[in-house]
C-alpha cells in the first residue's frame, strides 16, 4: 500500500512525532536507580510530553522485580486531552510494537508506551541500561542470524538485548575447539576436525653396569656366565649386564593429567543466535 500526503501542518507534525523517543535516563554510567531525566521528551500514543525536571523513581514497581530480570520502564497515559499526564513505572513484562503507533507498548490495543530498561542485579542495582528504540534501529543493532559468544561470568545476550530471541546452540558445537582458517587446519565448512596426537618418538640409553644379588653361587658349566633365570636363584655372586631390552613397563605410564582425550588448558563457552 502506497503512502498518503498529509494535507495541514498540524497533521504533518503529528505524523512526524510518532514514535518519537527522547528519553533520558539519570546515572546512565552506574548501577544507581535511574530515572527520566529534564529535558526528555516522547510521544505515546499521538500525545506528545515533555519533562521539565528529573522524573520521580518508582521505587515500589521495581521492587516487585525478580533479581536478573530484565526491568522495562514504561509510560502509562491518564486524564483527557489536552492536559494528559504520564506517569512511569518498572516492570518485567515483554513489549510488542504497534505499527499504527511506531512504537513498543505493553500490548497491540494498548496505550502504555515502553521507553527504556536495565537489568535488576540486585534490589537497588539498575545494571545495563538501555533505550527501547524503534524496531528497525534494534533489528540493525543485532539482526537475526546474529552470533553471541558468550563467555564465563559474562552477560547473557538476553540480558543485554531482552528484546529479541536468542537460542543456545552450543550443543552444535559440543566440545569442539576453534582455530584460525590455514596452516594445519581442516578446510572452513568442512566439519569437525578429528583428534589427533602429533608424530613423535621415545628412546633411552642404558649403559653397562654391575648387580650384586649378595649371594655367592659358583657356576656350574666350566666357568661360564649362568643364564639368569626370572623367579629363581639360580645367580651368579657378580655378573655384567650389558644393553637390555624387555617388555616391561617401568614406573607409572599416566603421568600428570590424563583421560580419554589430549586437549590444552581451557574454559568451556556458550555460543548464542538470534532467532527471531
Amino acid at each position: 500500500m502506497s503512502g498518503t500526503q498529509v494535507a495541514t501542518s498540524s497533521s504533518q507534525l503529528t505524523y512526524a512525532i510518532q514514535g518519537y523517543n527522547g528519553i533520558n535516563l539519570t546515572n546512565w554510567a552506574t548501577s544507581a536507580a535511574s530515572v527520566i531525566a529534564a529535558g526528555s521528551g516522547v510521544e505515546v500514543a499521538g500525545a506528545f510530553f515533555r519533562y521539565s525536571g528529573d522524573d520521580t523513581n518508582d521505587a515500589t514497581s521495581f521492587s516487585a522485580i525478580a533479581t536478573n530480570a530484565t526491568a522495562y520502564l514504561q509510560l502509562v497515559p491518564a486524564g483527557t486531552v489536552p492536559s494528559q499526564i504520564v506517569t512511569s513505572s518498572w516492570t518485567s513484562t515483554a513489549p510488542v510494537f504497534r505499527e499504527d503507533l511506531n512504537g513498543w507498548y505493553a500490548s497491540a490495543a494498548s496505550a502504555t508506551r515502553y521507553v527504556a530498561g536495565c537489568v535488576k542485579t540486585g534490589a537497588t542495582s539498575y545494571e545495563y541500561k538501555f533505550i527501547v528504540e524503534d524496531r528497525g534501529s534494534q533489528n540493525n543493532a543485532v539482526p537475526i542470524g546474529y552470533i553471541y559468544v558468550q563467555y564465563p561470568s559474562q552477560t547473557a545476550p538476553a540480558l543485554l538485548w531482552p528484546w529479541a530471541t536468542w537460542s543456545n546452540v552450543s550443543s552444535s558445537y559440543a566440545g569442539d575447539f576453534f582455530r584460525a582458517e590455514g596452516g594445519d587446519a581442516s578446510a572452513f565448512e568442512s566439519g569437525e576436525q578429528a583428534h589427533q596426537l602429533q608424530d613423535h618418538g621415545h628412546s633411552k640409553t642404558e649403559s653397562a653396569h654391575t648387580h650384586t644379588t649378595g649371594e655367592n653361587i659358583s657356576s656350574t658349566s666350566g666357568g661360564a656366565t649362568p643364564a639368569i633365570i626370572r623367579g629363581t636363584a639360580n645367580l651368579p655372586g657378580s655378573f655384567t649386564l650389558g644393553s637390555t631390552t624387555t617388555g616391561s613397563v617401568i614406573g607409572n605410564p599416566n603421568s600428570g593429567n590424563h583421560g580419554t582425550e589430549t586437549r590444552p588448558v581451557n574454559r568451556t563457552i556458550r555460543v548464542w543466535k538470534r532467532t527471531a
